[in-house]
């Protein structure tokens, strides 16, 4: 009598139900065994697999007005004084922007040449434009830039003594003005008082 164990069997006893599914799959393929599939499906429809451009407009105009920027030491300091403050201003905005790279700015703003020329408005506003932007700067490339003996320093002496020159006139101005108001409002005071 042969054993059945409930699954199609084929009159013979197998040791699992994996080899009984394997053995009726074997079956249905019929001669080619193994190497030809079960299923033979046809692809109905592809995924169309969008190109990511998650490039922003504004990034790649920065990087393509930074690769236009002129960064050649002999181009700049052939340029006059005001020149390079415009230059120096769009630098360090691009460097802001990490479009540019801080060392490049640093190498030629450090030279000696960079400042040739240059009057006193111009100077002290090159250096206020670089302590203004000193955070973009390494910490030892922000020491030199403050330092006594860099180049810049020497506007500082300049820019004290036109605020000074400045300020001063003013001052006697508001003492002037003060004193005035003053008096005028204790007379005034004075003839409520006496009425």
């Amino acid at each position: 009598m042969a054993t059945s164990l409930g699954w199609r069997d084929h009159g013979q006893v197998l040791l699992s139900k994996r080899d009984a599914e394997r053995h009726r799959i074997e079956s249905i393929r019929g001669d080619g065994g193994r190497d030809e599939p079960v299923f033979q499906g046809a692809t109905l429809s592809r995924r169309q697999h969008k190109e990511r451009r998650v490039v922003d407009k504004e990034l790649e105009r920065n990087r393509e007005e930074a690769a236009d920027f002129m960064t050649e030491l002999a181009e700049i300091l052939d340029q006059r004084p005001e020149e390079r403050l415009k230059w120096l201003h769009k630098a360090l905005v691009l460097a802001g922007k990490k479009s540019l790279k801080v060392e490049v700015i640093y190498g030629i703003i450090m030279d000696k040449r960079f400042l040739a020329g240059a009057k006193e408005k111009v100077g002290t506003q090159m250096r206020a434009i670089l302590l203004g932007n000193l955070h973009l700067f390494k910490p030892q490339q922000q020491r030199a830039l403050q330092s006594e003996s860099c180049h810049f320093s020497r506007f500082k002496e300049v820019a004290k003594h036109s605020s000074k020159r400045d300020s001063s006139p003013h001052k006697k101005r508001r003492k002037k003005r003060e004193k005035s108001s003053s008096s005028s409002s204790s007379s005034s005071s004075c003839s409520s008082s006496s009425s």
